[in-house]
């Protein structure tokens, strides 16, 4: 255990201290004051604060790539090329920061690559030159 911070708030004497064990980390504040005695209270703390929780950048990815898919004969194209951006973005970030929504990110990549071979291969099938 080491000594976090100290410090005198009117007449009571504040201690954090950290445990660092098992990579966690634990925060226990003791405060100390003349009158009222000795009170210890454990700090949460929350290493893993994105965990859990859905990216929002992948289902932002998702919904563009299905808009763009959708409106592409009144030209939303580029909306499928952007959804796919943010998508390859998104499974990055939430791969940093330990965040579900990466199957979101997944599928709004390859949804459009797979329908553009499909769409090749039934051109190809109809001996267009």
């Amino acid at each position: 255990m080491e000594l976090f911070t100290r410090k005198v708030v009117k007449r009571t004497l504040h201690f954090h201290l950290i445990d660092k064990a098992d990579n966690a980390t634990n925060i226990l504040s003791v405060d100390v004051n003349r009158n009222a005695g000795t009170r210890e209270r454990a700090i949460p703390t929350d290493t893993t604060a994105h965990q859990g929780t859905v990216n929002t950048l992948c289902v932002l990815s998702l919904i563009l790539v299905l808009v763009g898919l959708v409106s592409i004969s009144i030209g939303g194209g580029y909306l499928v090329l952007l959804g796919m951006l943010m998508g390859i973005a998104g499974m990055i970030q939430a791969g940093v920061r330990g965040q579900r929504g990466e199957g979101f990110a997944l599928v709004a990549v390859l949804l459009p690559i797979a329908l553009l071979l499909l769409l090749l291969i039934i051109l190809k099938d109809q001996h267009w030159s």
